[in-house]
């Protein structure tokens, strides 16, 4: 199984040149790929800029260079958006469960040579505030359809299954919240207990 992770910017005036690094832990998640999206391939097919993709699984980092390049009539084509906007993908493969892995965007302080930049037309440092993120591929038992959060439906797929045990008609392991074998009232309160909450 693989995750891919997208990266957005957002608030931003006039950006020139750009690179984003990933970071996860190798143990856990193993960096095979990055990508930009269609936006800048489209920009590279028309000479507007060029862009560098380096994967390096050992470090758990994919990384991501974009610069855009003056056009003969001396414009530098450049982005601004008000709304986030992506750049590109960082893709890592599974190889174990866990239940939160951090996935780290790498500041240029932490790496000064290849970490996260942004600059816009006048080379001007553009400063950001990075959002990491986490992955999990071990479900909160509550969250029966894995849609992220405990609601009506997660009740619902208890309340099929109420009174069936293991091999039995009706049976869906899903509903058996706390793994007794049975589908009952605890299964059922536990995850009122959780109602409402997002994972």
């Amino acid at each position: 199984m693989n995750v891919t992770v997208r990266v957005f910017i957002n608030n931003v005036t006039k950006l020139d040149a750009w690179e984003y690094k990933i970071k996860a832990d190798t143990s856990v998640l193993k960096a095979i790929d990055a990508d930009v999206t269609p936006y800048w391939e489209t920009q590279q097919s028309q000479g507007k800029g060029s862009y560098i993709i380096q994967v390096n699984a050992t470090q758990g980092t994919d990384f991501v260079y974009w610069v855009s390049l003056r056009q003969p009539n001396g414009v530098i084509p450049s982005l601004t958006t008000n709304v986030p906007f992506q750049l590109g993908t960082a893709t890592f493969r599974v190889l174990k469960t866990t239940e939160d892995t951090p996935l780290h965007i790498v500041t240029y302080q932490e790496d000064p040579h290849f970490g996260t930049l942004l600059y816009d037309t006048s080379l001007t440092f553009i400063d950001y505030t990075p959002q990491d993120g986490a992955f999990a591929n071990l479900r909160a038992p509550w969250d029966l359809n894995w849609d992220l959060k405990v609601d009506i439906v997660d009740l619902a797929m208890v309340g099929r299954s109420f009174g069936a045990t293991s091999g039995t008609p009706g049976w869906d392991p899903r509903a058996d919240v706390n793994s007794d074998g049975k589908v009952d009232i605890i299964d059922l309160v536990l995850i009122a207990s959780h109602f409402g909450q997002t994972i």
